[in-house]
């Protein structure tokens, strides 16, 4: 078990993103802490829909701003925050301690 886990700049990259997320949270033990940093979809529907067009296109992935913050709640982490950056997120969470 590690006190903490990180995963930069990759998951944008990876087929399952949340497979390795779920890997994160099993190899940090309770009370440690997770934190990624990966793409953010842009908020403007024009822009998103060119985004996925020309990003879906090399197989490269632009998240939605929830979709990480409301996995690890639904996976019972807690203080869970978001920081964003443009099109960059990162987020950080803690494993529950049992």
């Amino acid at each position: 078990m590690f006190d903490a886990a990180s995963c930069y700049a990759a998951l944008y990259l990876i087929p399952e993103p949340f497979r390795v997320v779920d890997e994160l949270i099993r190899l940090v033990r309770p009370g440690g802490r997770i934190s990624i940093m990966t793409s953010r979809a842009s908020r403007y529907p024009v822009i998103k829909a060119g985004q996925k067009r020309i990003l879906g296109a090399t197989g490269l992935r632009m998240f939605e701003l929830t979709d990480f913050t409301d996995y690890f709640q639904a996976q019972g982490l807690t203080d869970i925050s978001r920081e964003v950056y443009g099109v960059v997120q990162y987020v950080h969470a803690t494993k529950p301690s049992n």
